[in-house]
This record gives structure tokens, sequence and C-alpha cells, in this order.
């Protein structure tokens, strides 16, 4: 039930933010029909890099549905489900030390994340037929559209990258998956290992992404242990 509830948050505030961001391009970067610049960035995204101004109202469609799709449905969620449990941990005071031996943690499995993406690749998407393929389509896509946001003739450009590609994502995909689905998982199955790595599983999978899939499933629940040592050491 509070999984329905949950995805019914996720699928109401994902469309309610992208008609917004669909709405807001228009009169903010003067763009006629956002719908045929999304078809556009998909189809021939190298037509796109000598105008910054539609790459950039893409990314404010992006930025928007990123913050529709998983940061508005977690915070939801986590305050009334929780209410004055700080059930998000939003309000939990983190050590620097524990911040530095997560970062390390991170740095050191580097090469591990590395080799397991080689015998990822080694995976071919035939094997698991349509749904391979469509995992591949669905990558090759994702990559045009990225390397078009990483094209940053200026300094300006840059900033707008760390926010709206790796600052945003990162906090709203955190909340949702490790604040919100990992620990619905830990109520239902009562075990934490079977809670992390159902919800590393899931955030990999979400992200639509083939040969990096196994790699990571491994650095999702690799945060997923660090949120529960965080939780229960902290």
């Amino acid at each position: 039930m509070q999984l329905s509830i949950l995805l019914f948050l996720v699928i109401s505030c994902t469309f309610i933010f992208t008609i917004a961001a669909m709405m807001l391009v228009g009169p903010v970067y003067d763009i006629d029909g956002a719908d045929s610049l999304i078809l556009k960035a998909t189809e021939n995204p190298d037509a796109l890099k000598g105008n910054m101004n539609e790459v950039n109202a893409l990314k404010l469609i992006q930025l928007l549905s990123t913050i529709g799709t998983f940061l508005i449905p977690a915070l939801i969620f986590g305050f009334t489900k929780g209410l004055g449990s700080d059930y998000l941990k939003l309000k939990s005071k983190t050590s620097m030390l524990m911040v530095l031996m997560g970062m390390a943690a991170i740095f050191l499995s580097a090469p591990l994340v590395n080799e397991i993406y080689t015998l990822n690749k080694m995976i071919t998407p035939e094997w698991f037929g349509s749904l391979g393929k469509g995992f591949l389509e669905s990558e090759k896509k994702n990559k045009l559209l990225t390397d078009l946001f990483l094209f940053m003739p200026n300094a300006p450009d840059l900033m707008i990258n760390i926010f709206v590609i790796a600052l945003i994502p990162a906090i709203a995909e955190e909340l949702f998956f490790r604040g919100i689905i990992q620990q619905l998982f830990k109520e239902g199955f009562r075990n934490i290992h079977v809670s992390v790595w159902l919800t590393a599983v899931l955030f990999s999978f979400i992200h639509l992404d083939f040969y990096g899939f196994i790699p990571r499933v491994f650095l999702g629940a690799l945060l997923g242990y660090l949120f529960v040592w965080e939780t229960v050491c902290g």
C-alpha cells in the first residue's frame, strides 16, 4: 500500500513538473514547441550545439523532471509518513569522520567498479531479447543527451551543469532511493541486506544503462550500506 502511494506521488509529480517545464521553456527561452525540441535532441543533438538557448531549455526540462520524479515525492512521502520522526534523516547530524570514511570508501571502490564494468560489457543485450535491446536503445539516447549537456563553451555552462547534472540529481535520487525505497523495503522484508541490494537493483534499473547496470548496482549497494552505517552509528 505504501509503495502504491509512493508510485502515485511519483506519477502525479512527474506529470505536473514535466508539463510545467514544457510550458516554461517557451516564454523563458523564447522557444516554440518543447515537444519538437526534445525530439530534435534525441534525433540530432549535434544540431543544437550551435544554439545554447535550446540546450539550456532542455536542461530546465531535465531539472524540473528530476525534481518532480524523485525529490518532491520523497519529501512529501517522508514528511507525511514520519511526522515528527525525521523519517528521511534530514535532521540527523553527520560527523566529519563519517563523511571522510564514506568518501574514501567510494574512492577506493573505483578500481573494483572498473573491473565490474569490464565484466558487464562481456554480457550482450541479445541474451535478454527485446528487453536488452530496449535497454541499449535507451542507453544510446541518454548518451546523446548527456554529450549535448556536457557541451560547455563557457564557465557559466559548467556551473549550470554542476547544478543540473550533478548536485540536484544526486540529492533527489538519494532521498528517494536510500531515504524512502530502502527504508520501505527494510520494513517489508525485515532484512537489511535484502533491502539494500533490492534498492540497488531498482536504482540501477531506473537509469536504463545496460553496460553500466552491474557496476551501478554495486555502487547503489555501497551507498545503501553507507546509509545504514550512518543511521546506526550516527
